[in-house]
């Protein structure tokens, strides 16, 4: 097995010599931020040749345009949740939320999950009483919005 990735590397540095890269220069381009979101803007790629006095331009004009979805704040800087380390209950906040459909799931360190909860839009809160002193994961799940994790700890 050994042998085999020695012989894959000296292949591999051998061939590097004859690879290259795209070489293009860019007629015009832009990058924008705002707090809505950030958009960059590359219009015009083409590739000068130069052979002694004479200048030709190969591959053609090709137009790139890429705009990247907009910022939305992160679920995680929103989120508030106390007290943490907690005996029996875990109050949870979320800033500016008008979201009802709130999930939950509890996990030990382990990854099991040992229980998922509708959160009440009223009192967000998580029993702990149950649970073991320990150190807990809890996972946020909310629509249209990437998962959340953090750390819990029960005394």
């Amino acid at each position: 097995m050994q042998k085999k990735l020695i012989m894959l590397w000296v292949l591999l540095i051998a061939a590097a010599p004859g690879l290259k890269a795209q070489q293009t220069t860019s007629s015009s381009g832009a990058s924008y931020t705002s707090p809505s979101g950030n958009m960059s803007i590359v219009i015009g790629q083409f590739n000068y040749e130069t052979k002694g006095t004479k200048s030709t331009i190969t591959g053609g004009v090709l137009q790139v345009y890429h705009q990247r979805e907009p910022v939305k704040p992160s679920l995680l800087s929103l989120l508030t949740y106390w007290p943490n380390p907690t005996t029996d209950k875990l109050f949870i906040k979320i800033a500016g939320n008008t979201e009802t459909d709130i999930t939950c799931q509890i996990f030990d360190l382990f990854g099991k999950q040992l229980a998922e909860q509708k959160l009440d839009p009223v009192d967000m809160s998580l029993e702990f009483k149950k649970y073991k002193p320990g150190l807990y994961v809890i996972l946020m799940l909310l629509p249209n919005q990437l998962p959340v994790q953090f750390k819990v700890i029960k005394i």
